[in-house]
């Protein structure tokens, strides 16, 4: 059975990842990259040996993600965790390896995974302290290998490690007083030693992908399948062909086409509409076999002056995630699209019919007039550039292949179709390109009404005929 998807929030804990004690920038304390130049910033320069961490931000935050459904916490170690093996590198209140197993456990019992993150990208490892100075070196090497054994052992084994290894260039780097960079083989060869050590512990490494933005052919090439790849792109854009880089989009799609597991990034750190609309482009993008779950962040630090823009991250993100106008996923693993309309328990209760293989054509009553099965014979039609499309306004479409694959198109829209909108069929038809997706017997897609605009009975490899369900569920309530 698929695992469950995961719904992770990227927190800090500590802060040593983007600027050093003596960094400036135009006679100010730089801020990081990702958050404003704010008194936040200076604390942590100015307070370099001090954990900039609110206990009570953590709780409540935690809380509040557990109450909205995530089910997992990326938490950004750095300087704020007293290694064994390597103690120097905390500062004042980091947490104690006891403190971490402790928070492990409060967590589960939550229902939520702590996911530990250390960023070995050597544009944000200052948290390495002098051992950062020592890129690619056996001393570096050892010190790396000592930390990532000491945190899969507080973390009890995780499923996975996030090892960051973004941003590493010298552009980014341009106003940092020290700059160190990896590149060509280099860069390959430790990216490759650090999976290895973390996969000899039994854990999946996690790692941002925008080095495919400049590198593409090669990253598709040389990445390993093994680690799951996080792109991230935080712009309100969401139409390449109206980007000045399509690449940080498309990046999605490229790691898709080669076949990468995905853990995609969002953010509302610059714009509150990025995380739904990544999830919604991501939703229509990714196989749900290959799509583990959504990254969310906000790029600020653990306190109490940021509290509410986690939890609106929170909400953006869990709102997000039932307003989707399509949907796809697999029969096995239904439980959780159950929840996005009060009238989906039934219609997945006859979804997962062990005979449904045997139904005859014909209609199934479930529950009224509000929602029924109808299992039909069709006649597939080879997918082409633009395919006939539907849109409902009053029922939901759920539509699963039973014999053969089935290639559905899949749209939102514009505004003027429905100018010829038949209301008592509840359809209008029109003619348009979008997206298609291929479903297999034990697949199943949704359309909502509105924007869930689908094109079914299609074939990406000829004609034929098969078998397939459609449920019909009222919207309305």
């Amino acid at each position: 059975m698929k695992e469950r998807e995961l719904r992770c929030l990227y927190m800090q804990l500590g802060q040593h990842m983007w600027r050093g004690p003596m960094d400036t920038f135009n006679g100010k304390v730089r801020g990081d990259a990702h958050a404003p130049y704010d008194d936040g910033a200076r604390w942590v320069v100015e307070h370099w040996n001090r954990l900039h961490f609110d206990d009570g931000s953590w709780r409540r935050i935690t809380d509040y993600a557990a109450k909205r459904g995530f089910n997992m916490i990326q938490l950004d170690l750095a300087e704020g965790v007293r290694y064994p093996s390597h103690p120097e590198l905390a500062v004042d209140d980091s947490w104690s390896p006891d403190r971490v197993r402790d928070e492990v456990r409060r967590l589960a019992k939550m229902g939520i995974e702590l996911m530990p993150s250390l960023n070995f990208s050597a544009a944000h490892d200052i948290w390495l302290g002098e051992y950062s100075r020592m890129l690619s070196t056996p001393e570096y090497y050892r010190v790396c290998s000592d930390i990532i054994a000491d945190v899969c052992e507080m973390f009890g084994t995780p499923k996975l490690f996030s090892i960051g290894y973004d941003e590493e260039s010298p552009r980014l780097q341009r106003n940092q007083n020290y700059c160190v960079c990896r590149q060509g083989e280099l860069w390959w060869h430790d990216l490759l030693w650090f999976v290895a050590e973390v996969e000899k512990h039994g854990v999946r490494a996690q790692m941002a992908a925008d080095y495919a933005w400049a590198h593409k052919d090669e990253y598709l090439k040389k990445a390993p399948r093994s680690v799951l790849q996080t792109n991230w792109y935080y712009g309100a854009e969401f139409d390449p062909a109206k980007m000045k880089n399509p690449e940080y989009l498309l990046t999605y799609d490229d790691l898709e086409k080669a076949g990468f597991d995905q853990f995609p990034g969002c953010s509302n750190h610059a714009y509150a509409t990025n995380i739904g609309d990544t999830v919604r482009y991501c939703r229509k993008h990714i196989h749900p076999d290959r799509l583990k779950g959504f990254q969310v962040s906000i790029w600020r630090y653990t306190t109490p002056e940021h509290d509410q823009r986690h939890f609106d991250a929170i909400d953006q993100f869990a709102d997000a995630d039932v307003n989707t106008a399509h949907f796809r996923g697999r029969i096995a693993e239904c439980v959780r699209h159950e929840r996005l309309h009060p009238r989906f328990a039934k219609a997945f209760a006859f979804l997962r019919r062990p005979d449904l293989a045997e139904l005859p054509c014909g209609r199934y009553e479930i529950d009224g007039s509000n929602c029924w099965a109808m299992v039909q014979e069709a006649s597939l039609k080879p997918l082409a550039e633009e395919n006939k499309y539907e849109v409902h306004r009053a029922f939901i479409d759920i539509q699963a292949p039973i014999t053969g694959s089935e290639t559905i198109g899949v749209t939102e829209p514009e505004p003027k179709v429905f100018d010829g909108f038949n209301v008592e069929k509840d359809y209008v038809l029109f003619m348009a390109k979008g997206e298609s997706w291929t479903l297999k017997p034990g697949e199943f897609a949704i359309f909502f009404p509105e924007k869930g605009a689908h094109a079914p009975g299609l074939s990406s490899d000829g004609p034929r005929t098969i078998r397939k369900l459609v449920i019909k569920v009222r919207d309305s309530l």
